[in-house]
Protein backbone atom coordinates (compact mmCIF):
# COMPACT_ATOMS: atom_id res chain seq x y z
CA UNK A 1 0.00 0.00 0.00
CA UNK A 2 2.75 2.14 0.23
CA UNK A 3 3.43 1.93 -3.17
CA UNK A 4 -0.50 3.52 -3.54
CA UNK A 5 -1.82 7.00 -3.42
CA UNK A 6 -5.04 8.75 -3.17
CA UNK A 7 -6.24 10.13 -6.83
CA UNK A 8 -9.82 11.38 -6.29
CA UNK A 9 -11.06 11.88 -3.14
CA UNK A 10 -14.24 9.87 -2.02
CA UNK A 11 -17.36 11.43 -2.07
CA UNK A 12 -20.41 9.83 -0.60
CA UNK A 13 -23.61 10.28 -2.87
CA UNK A 14 -27.02 8.66 -2.86
CA UNK A 15 -27.15 5.04 -4.50
CA UNK A 16 -29.84 6.14 -6.99
CA UNK A 17 -27.80 8.61 -8.27
CA UNK A 18 -24.90 6.14 -8.39
CA UNK A 19 -23.78 5.27 -12.11
CA UNK A 20 -20.64 2.97 -11.61
CA UNK A 21 -20.57 -0.23 -12.87
CA UNK A 22 -19.13 -2.06 -9.87
CA UNK A 23 -19.98 -5.85 -9.69
CA UNK A 24 -22.55 -6.13 -6.51
CA UNK A 25 -23.11 -9.76 -5.07
CA UNK A 26 -25.20 -8.57 -1.89
CA UNK A 27 -28.90 -8.21 -2.58
CA UNK A 28 -29.56 -5.59 -0.28
CA UNK A 29 -30.35 -1.71 -1.86
CA UNK A 30 -27.31 0.38 -1.03
CA UNK A 31 -28.34 3.52 0.63
CA UNK A 32 -24.95 5.54 -0.11
CA UNK A 33 -22.13 5.20 -2.19
CA UNK A 34 -18.62 5.86 -2.53
CA UNK A 35 -15.90 5.32 -4.64
CA UNK A 36 -11.85 5.60 -4.63
CA UNK A 37 -8.97 5.81 -7.31
CA UNK A 38 -6.25 4.64 -5.98
CA UNK A 39 -2.80 5.33 -8.43
CA UNK A 40 0.25 2.50 -8.29
CA UNK A 41 3.24 4.89 -8.37
CA UNK A 42 5.50 2.16 -9.83
CA UNK A 43 2.71 1.60 -12.18
CA UNK A 44 1.44 4.91 -13.62
CA UNK A 45 -0.87 3.38 -15.90
CA UNK A 46 -2.40 0.84 -13.47
CA UNK A 47 -5.33 2.33 -11.54
CA UNK A 48 -7.34 0.54 -8.37
CA UNK A 49 -10.50 1.13 -8.10
CA UNK A 50 -12.74 0.91 -4.21
CA UNK A 51 -16.28 0.68 -4.29
CA UNK A 52 -18.20 1.07 -1.13
CA UNK A 53 -21.83 0.71 -0.55
CA UNK A 54 -23.51 1.48 2.64
CA UNK A 55 -26.68 1.19 4.34
CA UNK A 56 -28.81 4.05 5.73
CA UNK A 57 -27.15 3.72 8.76
CA UNK A 58 -23.85 4.61 7.06
CA UNK A 59 -22.91 0.90 8.33
CA UNK A 60 -20.64 -1.14 4.93
CA UNK A 61 -22.61 -3.67 3.07
CA UNK A 62 -20.17 -4.37 0.55
CA UNK A 63 -16.57 -3.31 -0.93
CA UNK A 64 -15.69 -4.14 -4.32
CA UNK A 65 -12.02 -3.82 -5.50
CA UNK A 66 -10.96 -3.61 -8.99
CA UNK A 67 -6.97 -3.90 -8.39
CA UNK A 68 -6.09 -3.23 -12.57
CA UNK A 69 -5.36 -7.04 -12.73
CA UNK A 70 -7.68 -10.11 -14.04
CA UNK A 71 -9.72 -10.44 -11.07
CA UNK A 72 -12.32 -8.76 -9.34
CA UNK A 73 -12.79 -9.27 -5.24
CA UNK A 74 -15.38 -8.48 -3.37
CA UNK A 75 -16.00 -8.15 0.61
CA UNK A 76 -19.51 -8.87 2.06
CA UNK A 77 -19.98 -7.27 5.34
CA UNK A 78 -22.99 -8.33 8.69
CA UNK A 79 -23.13 -7.60 11.53
CA UNK A 80 -25.05 -8.85 14.87
CA UNK A 81 -25.00 -7.87 19.20
CA UNK A 82 -25.13 -10.06 21.64
CA UNK A 83 -25.67 -9.68 25.14
CA UNK A 84 -23.33 -11.84 27.42
CA UNK A 85 -23.79 -11.85 31.21
CA UNK A 86 -25.67 -8.99 32.42
CA UNK A 87 -23.15 -5.89 31.13
CA UNK A 88 -21.22 -7.50 28.61
CA UNK A 89 -22.08 -6.20 25.14
CA UNK A 90 -20.59 -8.04 22.21
CA UNK A 91 -20.87 -6.73 18.42
CA UNK A 92 -19.64 -8.82 15.71
CA UNK A 93 -18.50 -7.86 12.26
CA UNK A 94 -18.70 -10.66 9.82
CA UNK A 95 -16.47 -10.61 6.30
CA UNK A 96 -16.50 -12.81 3.44
CA UNK A 97 -14.50 -12.59 0.47
CA UNK A 98 -14.54 -13.43 -3.07
CA UNK A 99 -13.07 -12.94 -6.36
CA UNK A 100 -13.64 -13.98 -10.04
CA UNK A 101 -12.23 -13.39 -12.89
CA UNK A 102 -12.67 -10.78 -15.21
CA UNK A 103 -13.29 -12.92 -18.47
CA UNK A 104 -15.91 -15.22 -16.19
CA UNK A 105 -17.87 -12.39 -15.88
CA UNK A 106 -20.39 -12.66 -18.78
CA UNK A 107 -20.58 -16.19 -18.37
CA UNK A 108 -21.79 -14.74 -14.85
CA UNK A 109 -24.21 -12.47 -15.04
CA UNK A 110 -25.97 -15.07 -18.05
CA UNK A 111 -26.50 -17.75 -15.34
CA UNK A 112 -28.21 -15.15 -13.03
CA UNK A 113 -30.26 -14.50 -15.68
CA UNK A 114 -31.01 -17.63 -16.78
CA UNK A 115 -31.32 -19.08 -13.37
CA UNK A 116 -33.77 -15.70 -12.17
CA UNK A 117 -36.76 -18.04 -10.77
CA UNK A 118 -34.51 -20.80 -9.24
CA UNK A 119 -32.86 -17.94 -7.11
CA UNK A 120 -29.05 -19.42 -7.01
CA UNK A 121 -26.91 -17.97 -4.66
CA UNK A 122 -25.15 -14.40 -5.74
CA UNK A 123 -21.70 -15.72 -5.10
CA UNK A 124 -21.96 -18.75 -7.41
CA UNK A 125 -18.88 -19.00 -10.10
CA UNK A 126 -16.64 -16.61 -7.39
CA UNK A 127 -14.49 -18.32 -5.31
CA UNK A 128 -14.13 -17.60 -1.82
CA UNK A 129 -10.96 -16.74 -0.47
CA UNK A 130 -11.43 -15.62 3.48
CA UNK A 131 -14.01 -14.97 6.01
CA UNK A 132 -13.46 -13.16 8.88
CA UNK A 133 -15.60 -11.90 11.75
CA UNK A 134 -14.62 -9.40 14.52
CA UNK A 135 -16.29 -9.62 17.63
CA UNK A 136 -15.70 -6.49 19.64
CA UNK A 137 -16.77 -6.89 23.65
CA UNK A 138 -17.66 -3.47 26.00
CA UNK A 139 -18.49 -4.59 29.78
CA UNK A 140 -20.32 -1.56 31.04
CA UNK A 141 -19.12 -2.38 34.60
CA UNK A 142 -16.12 -3.64 34.45
CA UNK A 143 -14.87 -0.84 31.68
CA UNK A 144 -13.19 -3.80 29.87
CA UNK A 145 -12.79 -4.39 26.22
CA UNK A 146 -12.03 -7.05 24.47
CA UNK A 147 -11.33 -8.55 20.82
CA UNK A 148 -11.27 -11.89 19.75
CA UNK A 149 -11.70 -13.44 16.57
CA UNK A 150 -12.62 -15.90 14.18
CA UNK A 151 -11.15 -16.48 10.65
CA UNK A 152 -10.80 -19.19 8.22
CA UNK A 153 -8.11 -17.93 5.25
CA UNK A 154 -7.01 -20.29 2.45
CA UNK A 155 -10.48 -20.63 1.28
CA UNK A 156 -9.36 -20.99 -2.52
CA UNK A 157 -7.92 -24.24 -1.27
CA UNK A 158 -10.74 -26.14 0.42
CA UNK A 159 -8.71 -29.05 1.56
CA UNK A 160 -6.04 -26.64 3.61
CA UNK A 161 -8.49 -24.24 4.95
CA UNK A 162 -6.85 -22.87 8.39
CA UNK A 163 -9.35 -22.21 11.00
CA UNK A 164 -8.58 -19.75 13.62
CA UNK A 165 -9.95 -17.99 16.80
CA UNK A 166 -8.01 -15.44 19.22
CA UNK A 167 -8.84 -14.05 22.04
CA UNK A 168 -6.39 -11.28 21.70
CA UNK A 169 -4.82 -9.36 25.27
CA UNK A 170 -7.88 -7.24 26.91
CA UNK A 171 -7.69 -3.36 27.67
CA UNK A 172 -8.32 -2.16 31.03
CA UNK A 173 -8.82 1.61 31.23
CA UNK A 174 -7.54 1.88 27.91
CA UNK A 175 -4.18 0.13 28.46
CA UNK A 176 -3.85 -3.19 26.13
CA UNK A 177 -2.88 -5.56 28.94
CA UNK A 178 0.61 -7.45 29.68
CA UNK A 179 -0.76 -10.89 28.02
CA UNK A 180 -0.52 -13.46 25.37
CA UNK A 181 -3.00 -14.39 22.51
CA UNK A 182 -4.85 -17.23 23.05
CA UNK A 183 -5.37 -19.24 20.08
CA UNK A 184 -6.79 -22.33 18.90
CA UNK A 185 -6.10 -23.46 15.36
CA UNK A 186 -6.39 -26.57 12.84
CA UNK A 187 -6.55 -27.35 9.08
CA UNK A 188 -9.89 -28.26 7.41
CA UNK A 189 -10.78 -29.90 3.98
CA UNK A 190 -14.59 -28.12 3.62
CA UNK A 191 -14.89 -30.80 0.42
CA UNK A 192 -15.23 -33.94 3.55
CA UNK A 193 -15.65 -31.06 6.44
CA UNK A 194 -12.87 -33.11 8.24
CA UNK A 195 -10.20 -31.91 10.73
CA UNK A 196 -6.71 -32.71 9.34
CA UNK A 197 -5.54 -35.43 11.83
CA UNK A 198 -2.68 -33.61 13.96
CA UNK A 199 -3.38 -30.12 12.90
CA UNK A 200 -4.88 -28.53 15.60
CA UNK A 201 -2.25 -26.27 17.94
CA UNK A 202 -3.90 -24.36 20.90
CA UNK A 203 -1.80 -21.38 22.60
CA UNK A 204 -3.34 -20.82 26.11
CA UNK A 205 -6.44 -22.87 25.16
CA UNK A 206 -7.72 -26.78 25.86
CA UNK A 207 -7.72 -28.94 22.70
CA UNK A 208 -10.75 -29.94 21.40
CA UNK A 209 -10.56 -34.09 21.69
CA UNK A 210 -14.06 -35.08 20.84
CA UNK A 211 -15.50 -32.21 18.71
CA UNK A 212 -16.90 -33.75 15.50
CA UNK A 213 -18.69 -30.10 14.90
CA UNK A 214 -15.22 -28.52 14.82
CA UNK A 215 -15.21 -27.75 10.83
CA UNK A 216 -18.20 -25.50 11.32
CA UNK A 217 -17.37 -23.78 14.67
CA UNK A 218 -15.38 -20.77 12.69
CA UNK A 219 -18.18 -20.54 9.78
CA UNK A 220 -21.20 -18.25 10.29
CA UNK A 221 -24.26 -18.94 10.47
CA UNK A 222 -24.83 -18.15 6.49
CA UNK A 223 -22.12 -20.68 5.92
CA UNK A 224 -23.05 -23.13 7.72
CA UNK A 225 -25.99 -24.05 5.81
CA UNK A 226 -24.68 -26.00 2.90
CA UNK A 227 -21.87 -27.64 5.71
CA UNK A 228 -24.89 -29.10 8.00
CA UNK A 229 -26.69 -30.50 5.24
CA UNK A 230 -24.03 -32.01 3.69
CA UNK A 231 -22.62 -33.13 7.15
CA UNK A 232 -25.94 -35.00 8.03
CA UNK A 233 -26.70 -36.50 4.51
CA UNK A 234 -23.34 -37.86 4.74
CA UNK A 235 -24.46 -39.89 8.25
CA UNK A 236 -27.97 -40.85 6.62
CA UNK A 237 -25.83 -42.31 3.96
CA UNK A 238 -27.51 -40.18 1.21
CA UNK A 239 -24.72 -38.62 -0.05
CA UNK A 240 -24.84 -40.50 -3.34
CA UNK A 241 -28.30 -38.72 -3.94
CA UNK A 242 -28.59 -35.83 -5.26
CA UNK A 243 -29.99 -33.34 -3.25
CA UNK A 244 -29.67 -29.05 -3.55
CA UNK A 245 -29.84 -26.27 -1.01
CA UNK A 246 -31.36 -22.56 -1.51
CA UNK A 247 -29.58 -21.17 1.25
CA UNK A 248 -32.20 -17.79 0.33
CA UNK A 249 -35.50 -19.40 -0.67
CA UNK A 250 -38.35 -16.45 -0.74
CA UNK A 251 -40.85 -18.37 0.72
CA UNK A 252 -44.65 -18.55 -0.51
CA UNK A 253 -47.55 -17.12 1.45
CA UNK A 254 -48.36 -20.26 3.03
CA UNK A 255 -44.48 -20.88 4.02
CA UNK A 256 -44.12 -18.14 5.85
CA UNK A 257 -43.54 -18.71 9.61
CA UNK A 258 -41.06 -22.03 8.61
CA UNK A 259 -36.85 -21.78 8.58
CA UNK A 260 -37.08 -24.06 6.31
CA UNK A 261 -38.59 -27.13 4.17
CA UNK A 262 -37.83 -29.91 1.70
CA UNK A 263 -39.42 -29.96 -1.35
CA UNK A 264 -39.84 -34.00 -1.86
CA UNK A 265 -40.85 -33.37 -5.47
CA UNK A 266 -37.96 -31.50 -6.70
CA UNK A 267 -35.42 -32.46 -4.02
CA UNK A 268 -34.56 -29.31 -2.41
CA UNK A 269 -33.90 -28.15 1.06
CA UNK A 270 -34.99 -24.62 1.24
CA UNK A 271 -33.86 -22.14 3.78
CA UNK A 272 -36.44 -19.44 4.48
CA UNK A 273 -34.27 -16.19 3.67
CA UNK A 274 -36.75 -14.39 6.29
CA UNK A 275 -35.92 -16.49 8.97
CA UNK A 276 -33.33 -15.21 11.21
CA UNK A 277 -31.51 -18.42 12.63
CA UNK A 278 -30.07 -17.01 16.24
CA UNK A 279 -27.62 -20.04 16.76
CA UNK A 280 -25.28 -22.49 14.88
CA UNK A 281 -26.95 -25.31 17.36
CA UNK A 282 -30.39 -23.99 15.80
CA UNK A 283 -29.24 -24.69 12.53
CA UNK A 284 -27.92 -27.57 13.12
CA UNK A 285 -31.49 -28.84 14.21
CA UNK A 286 -32.99 -27.58 11.31
CA UNK A 287 -30.64 -29.02 8.66
CA UNK A 288 -30.52 -32.27 10.50
CA UNK A 289 -34.49 -32.21 10.32
CA UNK A 290 -34.94 -31.34 6.82
CA UNK A 291 -32.27 -34.39 6.24
CA UNK A 292 -34.68 -36.65 8.00
CA UNK A 293 -37.28 -35.53 5.41
CA UNK A 294 -35.02 -36.10 2.53
CA UNK A 295 -34.74 -40.04 3.98
CA UNK A 296 -38.19 -40.04 4.54
CA UNK A 297 -38.69 -39.03 1.01
CA UNK A 298 -35.92 -41.18 -0.44
CA UNK A 299 -37.86 -44.62 0.70
CA UNK A 300 -41.41 -42.99 -0.46
CA UNK A 301 -39.92 -42.91 -3.69
CA UNK A 302 -38.63 -46.39 -3.61
CA UNK A 303 -41.91 -47.73 -1.74
CA UNK A 304 -44.23 -45.81 -4.44
CA UNK A 305 -41.82 -45.50 -7.72
CA UNK A 306 -42.54 -41.89 -7.68
CA UNK A 307 -44.21 -39.53 -9.75
CA UNK A 308 -41.42 -36.57 -10.07
CA UNK A 309 -38.19 -36.60 -12.04
CA UNK A 310 -36.41 -36.41 -8.48
CA UNK A 311 -38.09 -39.55 -7.33
CA UNK A 312 -37.98 -41.75 -10.14
CA UNK A 313 -34.34 -40.73 -10.39
CA UNK A 314 -34.22 -42.33 -6.51
CA UNK A 315 -35.87 -45.64 -8.02
CA UNK A 316 -33.89 -46.27 -11.01
CA UNK A 317 -30.73 -45.78 -9.18
CA UNK A 318 -31.61 -47.58 -5.58
CA UNK A 319 -34.49 -49.63 -6.96
CA UNK A 320 -37.00 -51.22 -4.84
CA UNK A 321 -36.64 -52.20 -1.13
CA UNK A 322 -36.19 -55.11 -0.76
CA UNK A 323 -36.87 -55.71 3.42
CA UNK A 324 -39.81 -56.20 5.08
CA UNK A 325 -38.91 -53.67 7.82
CA UNK A 326 -38.12 -51.18 5.56
CA UNK A 327 -41.22 -51.16 3.29
CA UNK A 328 -43.03 -51.00 6.37
CA UNK A 329 -41.26 -47.98 7.99
CA UNK A 330 -41.41 -46.65 3.95
CA UNK A 331 -45.55 -47.11 3.99
CA UNK A 332 -45.74 -45.45 7.22
CA UNK A 333 -43.88 -42.40 5.18
CA UNK A 334 -46.38 -42.87 2.62
CA UNK A 335 -49.31 -42.78 4.53
CA UNK A 336 -47.89 -39.41 6.61
CA UNK A 337 -47.07 -38.09 2.95
CA UNK A 338 -50.21 -38.16 1.39
CA UNK A 339 -52.33 -37.07 4.84
CA UNK A 340 -49.62 -33.98 5.40
CA UNK A 341 -51.26 -30.99 6.80
CA UNK A 342 -48.95 -27.81 6.55
CA UNK A 343 -48.30 -26.12 10.06
CA UNK A 344 -50.10 -22.65 8.53
CA UNK A 345 -53.26 -24.62 8.57
CA UNK A 346 -53.34 -26.63 11.27
CA UNK A 347 -50.08 -26.77 13.84
CA UNK A 348 -51.49 -29.56 15.85
CA UNK A 349 -51.98 -32.01 13.10
CA UNK A 350 -48.49 -30.48 11.75
CA UNK A 351 -47.08 -31.81 14.75
CA UNK A 352 -48.62 -35.28 15.23
CA UNK A 353 -47.77 -36.21 11.94
CA UNK A 354 -45.08 -39.30 11.65
CA UNK A 355 -42.95 -37.45 9.44
CA UNK A 356 -42.67 -34.31 11.58
CA UNK A 357 -42.54 -36.92 15.19
CA UNK A 358 -40.08 -38.08 13.90
CA UNK A 359 -37.99 -35.22 12.16
CA UNK A 360 -38.03 -33.09 15.25
CA UNK A 361 -36.73 -36.56 17.44
CA UNK A 362 -33.46 -36.85 15.79
CA UNK A 363 -33.15 -32.69 15.15
CA UNK A 364 -33.14 -32.39 18.57
CA UNK A 365 -30.62 -34.75 19.09
CA UNK A 366 -28.50 -32.70 16.72
CA UNK A 367 -29.38 -29.69 19.09
CA UNK A 368 -27.95 -31.19 21.49
CA UNK A 369 -25.01 -32.92 20.67
CA UNK A 370 -23.77 -29.65 18.45
CA UNK A 371 -23.98 -27.77 22.00
CA UNK A 372 -22.32 -30.87 24.49
CA UNK A 373 -19.53 -30.88 22.18
CA UNK A 374 -18.41 -27.46 21.85
CA UNK A 375 -18.81 -26.27 25.33
CA UNK A 376 -14.86 -26.74 25.41
CA UNK A 377 -14.28 -23.92 22.46
CA UNK A 378 -17.55 -21.73 24.52
CA UNK A 379 -15.51 -21.94 27.97
CA UNK A 380 -11.69 -21.57 26.55
CA UNK A 381 -13.34 -18.28 24.41
CA UNK A 382 -15.91 -16.63 26.66
CA UNK A 383 -16.44 -13.50 24.97
CA UNK A 384 -17.23 -14.99 21.90
CA UNK A 385 -21.51 -15.51 21.90
CA UNK A 386 -21.86 -19.30 22.27
CA UNK A 387 -24.49 -18.77 19.82
CA UNK A 388 -21.86 -18.25 17.06
CA UNK A 389 -19.41 -20.62 18.01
Amino acid sequence: MHDCYLMLKPIRRSFVKYKGDAVRLSTQTPCTVEEVWVGVKRHPERTKRITTFRDSKGNIIERAFDDGNSYLRNRLYSYSENTIGESEVVKSTTVKEYKIHKRMLKAYEQMLKANKRKQPPRTILWTPLQLLTNHFSDNSCTGEKILSQTKISGMDKPTKEIHTITEFPHIVNDKIQNAKNKVLSYVVNSLTDSVEKGSIKGEGVRIPKNDSFLPFRVLDIESAKFGFVARFLKERKLSGIDVKVNPNYTPKEDEETVSAIFNGEEGIIKFNKNYKFLSKSKLAETSRHEVEHVWQWFLHARNTGGNSVWQIDILQKFGKLKTLKMRREAERYTKSIQNYVPVNVDEKLYRKNYIEIKAEKVGAKAKQNYDKQGQIIRKDFPHIPGNLL
